[in-house]
């Protein structure tokens, strides 16, 4: 799926909106861009219904936004199952107008507070059908601050560098060389997508994927970027203040025969 589009859907998905009762006295502070800064947690969507402003279906889903005031922006969705994906974005605003654009799509801001943002969207996502409704729609989020909704996905972003191989012999941790690579590091991306990098003696090889992590169950899945087919899934946690990530796995190769062998490994990665 095309960024664009893909992150329309999530603008649908995102959302908030504000009360009736109020929609005729909706303060939005000034300048519009200076105030936009920081860290926004959805809280509702609403649907404008004969008249009225009606609650939509959160159906569990999660959302977070953060503008930089370098025009970046990156998005944190959460699913009910628990998986947390990440993609980011540009925004801009029209001062004069009082829209906000997130890639040149334009919604009009109705409320901006110190702790409130409500901005208008023409279309949003019907959650069980996945099919596009047209209507007058209206989001609603409040600020946050990024330590009070940290997700594991964030916690990945960067570059890490494997350190070493553990197997599990006996129920302790012992190093072992066996299917280690030479050398071979991971980047995760704030568009969702991450970078695998391999050598072993003169081979390399590279593996692009899209990520996901799961906050209830402390997992890290790979997919492919275009069809979203699971590659991997993996346990992991983190150590030394979230500067050491540990990712454990059952199944591992030899480097030679390629031959596998099942039991219960780790790669220790340390952040760069």
């Amino acid at each position: 799926m095309k960024m664009k589009s893909t992150l329309m859907l999530l603008c649908c998905i995102l959302a908030g909106a504000f009360f009736a009762g109020c929609c005729n006295n909706n303060p939005v502070l000034k300048p519009v861009a200076e105030h936009l800064v920081g860290r926004w947690n959805y809280q509702m969507i609403y649907r404008l219904t004969d008249g009225e402003w009606e609650e939509g279906n959160r159906d569990g889903t999660a959302c977070t936004m953060t503008l930089r005031s370098d025009s970046s922006i990156y998005r944190t969705i959460t699913e009910p199952s628990g998986w947390t994906s990440l993609q980011s974005a540009t925004w801009s605003v029209d001062e004069d107008k009082m829209q906000f654009f997130m890639n040149d799509s334009p919604s009009d801001i109705v409320r901006l507070t110190a702790d409130e943002l409500v901005y208008a969207y023409g279309q949003a996502m019907d959650g069980k059908t996945g099919k596009m409704l047209d209507g007058a729609f209206r989001w609603r989020f409040k600020r946050t601050l990024p330590e009070k909704t940290m997700y594991l996905a964030e916690r990945l972003l960067g570059k890490w560098k494997l350190d070493a191989t553990y197997e599990k012999k006996n129920g302790a941790w012992s190093k072992t060389a066996y299917g280690q690579p030479d050398e071979s590091w991971f980047e995760y991306r704030e568009d969702g997508t991450c970078t695998g990098y391999f050598r072993m003696g003169n081979n390399e090889m590279k593996m692009d994927k899209a990520f996901a992590a799961n906050q209830g169950s402390s997992q890290i899945r790979w997919t492919d970027k275009e069809t979203g087919k699971e590659f991997r899934v993996c346990a992991i946690d983190f150590e030394n203040n979230y500067k050491t990530l540990n990712v454990y796995y059952n199944e591992n190769a030899d480097p030679v025969t390629r031959k596998i062998y099942k039991g219960e490994f780790k790669d220790v990665f340390v952040a760069e």
